[in-house]
């Protein structure tokens, strides 16, 4: 009587789990011989569902990492050229740029920049760090440089006098070279801070009464800029 009490229950047991782990993809079940002592003292073998192990679904884009030496390639520049776009912030102006880089972290850039404002040349050179910068989905190289600028200033006007103020000088600059490919796969952007030691102002002495005009243009030393980069690689 108590063994067939007991083969009851564990046929009651096994049956439900046995149907949840063919109804959910995400159970494993293992099949495993269960030894059951008779009243006999005799051993008998009982084929059943043992245990269930219990794995989670997890999507594949979870279970995958981005390969550190992708990102690295991906951020090694040596011997490309790239085209885009360059943007002053503070001292507002947009213009084409154009960068080549020698090496791995050594490199040159011009540019060129128009507003109603300013209008602005540079010419830069640019060291890139190897120091890798990977925060969530953000890769990019911390980088630093020393640049010439050339700056004019809107004209001005007043007693029949006109001056362009105009001046030039050091730039100083840090930023990161962040590659896009939520974009493309050879678009990277640049955000910088810049220090200008140019002087945007301008001097003219004449007009009806011989007066003197001066006119400072208020280029900041100060400034922000942003430039998205295509690379040809």
């Amino acid at each position: 009587m108590q063994k067939q009490i007991f083969l009851i229950g564990l046929l009651f047991t096994l049956f439900p789990l046995t149907a949840m782990a063919e109804g959910h993809p995400s159970l494993e079940s293992r099949a495993t011989t269960l030894q059951i002592v008779t009243e006999a003292g005799q051993m008998q073998s009982v084929s059943g569902l043992l245990a269930l192990t219990i794995i989670p679904a997890v999507p594949a884009k979870h279970q995958q990492k981005e390969d550190p030496k992708a990102i690295a390639d991906e951020l090694a520049l040596g011997g490309t050229i790239g085209a885009g776009l360059n943007m002053s912030l503070v001292n507002p102006w947009i213009g084409p740029v154009v960068d080549y880089w020698i090496t791995d972290n050594i490199g040159v850039s011009v540019s060129g920049g128009l507003s109603k404002y300013f209008k602005a040349y540079e010419i830069r050179g640019n060291y890139l760090f190897d120091t890798r910068l990977d925060l969530y989905s953000f890769q990019g190289r911390p980088y630093l440089g020393l640049g010439y600028a050339s700056v004019t200033g809107e004209e001005e006007s007043a007693n029949g006098i006109s001056v362009t103020p105009e001046g030039s000088g050091l730039e100083l600059f840090a930023g990161v070279l962040h590659h896009a490919p939520y974009i493309s796969k050879n678009v990277y952007i640049r955000p910088e801070l810049i220090y200008s030691s140019a002087a945007v102002e301008g001097e003219e002495t004449g007009g009806w009464y011989g007066q003197t005009l001066k006119v400072d243009a208020n280029y900041s030393a100060i400034g922000l800029g942003v430039a998205v980069v295509y690379y040809f690689r």
